[in-house]
């Protein structure tokens, strides 16, 4: 019997999982269901799992973050996910389950045998999961869900020129020409941006760095941005966002 876990910030993919478990998989028995990261945590460590179906992409935290926080992976995962073909290319390479939204009966079947086989075996996963986290960091989209309403809404930052930081709300600048809002009520939000390659120009401002096309020294200095548009470059700012620019780029090209 595998002893399991989900974890899906939404309700209906949490229950239509469960009832395809219970209906398809009676070797399967689900111990708890989880919606965010911090939930699932306090599940793995209560009941210490035999496999976890994570979704990867929640609201304040993707799901790699609770393999990352997890005090000893000891159980297989089963990675929930919807995207596409090529972000999946990862999932492969890395020889890490996966199944697609929304989920089929028969390759559900065929991932939790292979989850079985793996606990007959006593296969670590740590390895293939740190393998994984190289592999996928430069396919997945890099998006920032927030909430809005009574749901959620997302940014996908690729798309994004700068970030105009203001007392109430972060507004995200698209190359489009459109302008997306976001409450300032999430602490980490700027933590985030940067582990996502956004630097500030200024105490007010951040700029994606894969949308600048060059920096203007002379005078006070000045960000110029892929659409042409330009931003002040904060003198107390000017050396650091350069550094880090650069370092950004040599990077980028590995």
């Amino acid at each position: 019997m595998l002893r399991v876990i989900l974890v899906d910030d939404e309700i209906a993919a949490l229950r239509s999982l469960e009832l395809l478990l219970e209906k398809y998989c009676p070797e399967v028995e689900v111990l708890g269901t989880a919606r965010s990261v911090k939930e699932g945590l306090d599940l793995v460590i209560k009941y210490s799992p035999d496999l976890v179906f994570l979704d990867i992409e929640m609201p304040a935290n993707s799901g790699f973050e609770l393999i990352e926080h997890s005090p000893e992976i000891d159980f297989q995962v089963i990675f929930v996910t919807a995207y596409n073909k090529y972000a999946v290319k990862a999932f492969k390479y890395s020889a890490v389950d996966y199944l697609l939204k929304p989920v089929e009966i028969d390759e559900l079947q065929s991932a939790v045998k292979r989850a079985q086989e793996q606990k007959r075996l006593k296969v670590n996963p740590r390895e293939r999961y740190s393998v994984l986290f190289e592999n996928i960091r430069e396919v997945l989209p890099r998006k920032l869900v927030f909430p809005e309403g009574n749901g959620y809404n997302y940014i996908d930052l690729n798309e994004v020129l700068f970030v105009d930081i203001k007392t109430g709300k972060y507004s995200f600048f698209i190359i489009n020409g459109t302008t997306m809002d976001c409450p300032n009520n999430n602490i980490n939000i700027e933590e985030i941006l940067i582990e996502r390659g956004f630097h500030p120009t200024s105490p007010t401002c951040m700029v994606n760095l894969n949308m600048v096309q060059k920096v203007d020294k002379a005078g006070k200095g000045k960000v110029i941005l892929e659409n042409g548009s330009s931003l002040p470059l904060d003198e107390v700012k000017k050396e650091d966002f350069i550094d880090k620019l650069l370092w950004f780029s040599q990077n980028k090209k590995k």
